[in-house]
């Protein structure tokens, strides 16, 4: 925490369907030095999208919407607009929960106290405060591929309002935060300042920033908007496990419940969460990113076990991939663990067998490139250059930034760096026809892989190309 300057922490371990520890560590304010406990609502970032899903699919299961029937149908007081590229009444819930209904808008900014804060209705129209003009609008055909769209999230904070006739925040404490009982959950932004025991924000150096609250408030509340805590988010997710395995459970149909654990079209989210791993490993997630909050939710659907970090500092996210690696450590967790690199590298002559431009062969090849391989954008094609230190592998987007690549075996190789930890890493290997040459690769993450066919351009030194 000292080395990341993340002055509080807060975690709840799950196991067999039970919360087996849950725990604050460091303070909340580093001015103050307050304690954290279990119970200090800290933002959360994305992982509010978790919350918007639960709400939204309670009102699936009690009939009030649709997963499948145009989300224009359903809304009430403002409409998703056709573009050039798409119709709106393709716009599915089912494709807003997945993020393939087409539509923009990543995510939002942080609102500093005492800047005004826009409506759902200004955000959607583009015209809100911090926006840039950037209107909800569709980019291309719902279903076709992925977008992730907090955009698309408050849209669905919006249908919730206009069908249950109460705020995004109202709503989400009666279908959700009361029957799970999760006391210290609460869409409300600005959060009032005598909600008590809150995880102020601070910044990369550690210090207390948004003075003079000292908190930020996100008014895309659906999309960004949660405060909650760690002991209450570990409800949540044992609330889905249930869900997914009890034929009888009153929170979701166990139907709808394995709906929201399957992947839809080329996303890797289903109804909510992100999802990985098959098997026994099987398992959802999402992973929060406010400027000064960094968060982690994650449930294994098969074993009952799972795992809440909340932080307050803004390179939270780099704790949490160390305490995540140390409790699946702890707790004999079979992921998680850093890929091992034997640190040979091939020499020149062999490396150059490599050298060379590889390229997807579809559309629909891109969209699992982009989302399954979680790639920052679509990228359609690579080229492998020898250097001085070994193989580096360039994207058509960025031809100037070069990634290492580490040898696990004579074709198989680790991409350095192009994810947060190793445990999540890319690979690529490298496919050999009977007479030797390499003819394609093959790039992967956790299970899945996209393959891209060899362009054969000669070059010098490089003995693959055909004569």
């Amino acid at each position: 925490m000292a080395h990341y300057g993340v002055p509080g922490v807060a975690v709840a371990i799950i196991k067999n369907g039970n919360v087996i520890h849950a725990a604050g560590y460091g303070v909340t304010n580093i001015e103050t030095g307050a304690t954290v406990t279990e119970d200090t609502v800290f933002s959360v970032g994305s992982v509010s999208k978790m919350g918007a899903a639960a709400a939204s699919l309670r009102l699936v299961s009690r009939n009030k919407l649709s997963l499948d029937d145009s989300v224009n149908e359903q809304l009430k007081s403002w409409k998703i607009r056709n573009t050039d590229v798409a119709d709106a009444r393709n716009v599915t819930l089912r494709s807003l929960l997945s993020h393939t209904s087409g539509l923009s808008v990543h995510g939002f900014d942080d609102f500093l106290p005492g800047e005004p804060l826009p409506t759902v209705y200004e955000t959607l129209d583009g015209t809100a405060p911090k926006s840039g003009g950037e209107a909800v609008d569709l980019l291309f055909v719902p279903g076709t591929s992925s977008k992730y769209s907090g955009g698309g999230t408050t849209v669905i904070q919006l249908l919730v309002s206009d069908v249950t006739g109460k705020s995004f925040a109202e709503a989400a404490e009666e279908l959700v935060f009361k029957p799970l009982e999760m006391s210290r959950s609460t869409y409300a932004n600005p959060l009032p300042e005598d909600y008590g025991n809150i995880a102020y924000a601070h910044g990369s150096d550690g210090e207390l920033v948004a003075k003079p609250r000292g908190y930020h408030t996100f008014p895309e509340a659906a999309a960004s908007g949660l405060w909650t805590s760690a002991s209450d988010l570990a409800r949540l997710i044992i609330a889905f496990q249930k869900s997914h395995a009890e034929t009888n459970n009153n929170f979701l149909p166990n139907a709808l419940a394995r709906d929201v654990m399957t992947e839809v079209g080329w996303s890797d989210f289903g109804l909510g969460p992100m999802l990985i791993g098959t098997g026994t490993e099987r398992r959802f997630f999402h992973s929060g990113f406010n400027d000064s909050y960094k968060a982690w939710w994650e449930g294994h659907l098969f074993s009952g076990n799972g795992l809440v970090v909340l932080t307050n500092g803004m390179r939270g996210f780099e704790l949490i991939v160390e305490i995540r690696r140390a409790i699946a450590d702890q707790m004999h967790w079979p992921f998680y663990r850093e890929i091992s690199v034997p640190g040979r590298q091939l020499g020149d002559v062999f490396s150059n067998r490599f050298v060379g431009t590889f390229k997807l062969g579809s559309q629909q090849d891109l969209a699992v490139f982009s989302q399954r391989l979680r790639t920052v954008k679509a990228i359609e094609a690579i080229t492998i250059e020898s250097e001085e230190n070994g193989l580096q592998m360039f994207l058509t987007d960025n031809p100037t930034k070069a990634w290492n690549l580490l040898p696990l075996t004579d074709t198989h190789f680790l991409v350095e760096g192009m994810y947060l930890a190793k445990t999540d890493a890319h690979t690529i290997e490298f496919i050999r026809d009977n007479s030797g040459a390499v003819n394609r690769v093959i790039l992967a993450r956790n299970g899945y892989q996209v393959e891209m066919l060899r362009q054969f351009d000669p070059k010098p030194g490089d003995m693959s190309t055909p004569e």
